[in-house]
């Protein structure tokens, strides 16, 4: 073995087996998340999180009118990188005429993520949905169709891979692709 390469689930977790891998005197490398130790030869930080919340949250701005409501469908709190896609995009909504109507953690439950959705439309319009990972987006876009609701536009990766454009061709939204740090990303948009 030449060097270690390590690309750690969560930061401070990881740190103390960057440091054991360090102490072996191969060359370390870290990449995708960091560690809260610098013994590593080379750090590789891809564009990851926080670009990843950023190009999200501004497809939203883009494609939403001024006062649209956005409802943010994150998984679990205190994980780094989505902790950096929600410090992005929370940024670009303060800056924006777009209203968060809410911040809900969902677990990554699809059931829960549904029951979220439905319980934010009987409560008034929702225009957007921003994810910071896509675990659930089928459930999220089944809450708007069992509403008999116009689909949201949308941000979110399809990890389901099942379903990647809207159901209905008769919708007046598109499935418009972009590439936010995501392997699949999936976004809709209004057309009309």
């Amino acid at each position: 073995m030449r060097a270690i390469i390590i690309s750690p689930s969560t930061t401070a977790t990881l740190t103390p087996a960057v440091e054991a891998a360090c102490e072996s005197g191969k060359p370390v490398i870290v990449f995708d998340r960091g560690v809260n130790t610098d013994c590593m030869v080379t750090y590789i930080h891809p564009i990851g999180g926080y670009a990843y919340g950023a190009d999200g949250a501004e497809f939203l701005v883009d494609n939403l009118e001024p006062g649209s409501k956005v409802l943010a469908l994150r998984v679990l709190p205190g994980v780094d990188v989505l902790e950096n896609r929600w410090a992005a995009a929370d940024k670009i909504f303060s800056e924006s005429e777009i209203e968060v109507v809410g911040q809900e953690f969902t677990g990554g439950d699809g059931a829960k993520i549904k029951d979220i959705v439905t319980q934010y439309l009987q409560r008034g319009d929702v225009d957007g949905i921003w994810m910071d990972a896509g675990d659930g987006a089928v459930a999220a876009v089944e809450a708007f169709e069992d509403a008999g609701k116009p689909y949201p536009v949308f941000m979110g990766e399809d990890e389901l891979r099942g379903r990647r454009v809207p159901p209905d061709p008769s919708s007046r939204r598109s499935r418009r692709s972009r590439t936010p740090a995501s392997p699949t990303p999936c976004s809709w948009a209004r057309t009309s």
